[in-house]
């Protein structure tokens, strides 16, 4: 009865270690990316960089903060009248990625990013400090990606942008 006992916790034991599950690190996975791109609106627009440091959790969440620089310049004539404007901020903020359709040719993506932004140039005006987001789908096709979307900055209603991007992810 003893050797039965210590034979069925023996089994018992086997099913619940799971020795045959990868460890953490092979499941976590340190990713970053790099780009460039543009955000506009109506009579405006101008470049955008882009750095993001995280990690890969699994195949198909990308978890990281990301900074950079954007920079949007406006120019309209109203009434005989000309109107300009050089405004730039630094956003920096948590970065979502969800990957679809893990192929050995590409895949597709939803991203999701919120945080703060530091306004420069003529920005500053209106705002020092605020709050951003951004959200858009992109494709990754052998470490090069392509992404459009939507991004907004919100402190009393200020921009509303939409943006294209082209970038590089390392690990």
């Amino acid at each position: 009865m003893k050797k039965l006992l210590v034979a069925i916790l023996f089994f018992l034991s086997l099913n619940v270690v799971k020795a045959q599950d990868p460890p953490v690190y092979d499941i976590v996975k340190f990713q970053g990316h790099i780009g460039v791109g543009s955000i506009f609106r109506e009579n405006a627009g101008g470049p955008t960089l882009e750095i993001s440091a995280g990690a890969r959790i699994t195949d198909a969440l990308y978890v990281g903060m990301t900074t950079g620089y954007n920079a949007i310049f406006t120019r309209y004539k109203e009434d005989g009248i000309q109107y300009k404007s050089d405004e730039g901020y630094f956003p920096v903020g948590l970065n979502l990625k969800w990957y679809f359709a893990n192929g050995t040719r590409g895949q597709i993506y939803f991203e999701y990013m919120n945080g703060l932004f530091f306004a420069s140039m003529d920005l500053r005006d209106y705002v020092k400090v605020g709050n951003m987001f951004q959200f858009g789908l992109g494709l990754d096709i052998k470490r090069f990606n392509f992404g459009i979307g939507y991004s907004g900055l919100y402190k009393e209603g200020i921009a509303n942008t939409g943006y294209i991007k082209i970038g590089y992810r390392f690990h």
